[in-house]
């Protein structure tokens, strides 16, 4: 249950660095995460080649498929709360208020 001094029209406003904190971390999970994949990749493939063993190989290449869809759903978040925000926008007359939410999280250095 909501608070009693919960008010949507200046939720973003008071919110502003707690959402821009979480659009930096987001920025830095959506550059780390494919680099640690393609990491992982390069090391699970070469020590399965080493190994010269094709059920190694096998698994190295599941492993990195499952790694790939991980770092593909982290890198589309910006956009699942792009379209949130736009949604949720559309049907409300705090159009400026959400685009404050919006840039916090998806261009945080933009924030004064």
């Amino acid at each position: 249950m909501l608070g009693a001094g919960f008010n949507l029209a200046t939720f973003c406003d008071e919110m502003k660095g707690l959402l821009a904190l979480v659009g930096w971390v987001l920025m830095i999970l959506k550059l780390g995460i494919p680099l640690i994949i393609i990491a992982l990749g390069i090391k699970d493939f070469g020590t399965a080649v080493i190994a010269s063993k094709e059920d190694e190989t096998k698994t190295a290449a599941k492993r990195l498929l499952w790694r790939f869809v991980a770092g593909v759903a982290i890198f589309f978040i910006p956009n699942i709360v792009i379209f949130v925000f736009g949604t949720v926008a559309e049907y409300s007359d705090q159009r400026n208020n959400f685009s404050t939410c919006e840039q916090a999280i998806l261009k945080p250095w933009e924030i004064d």
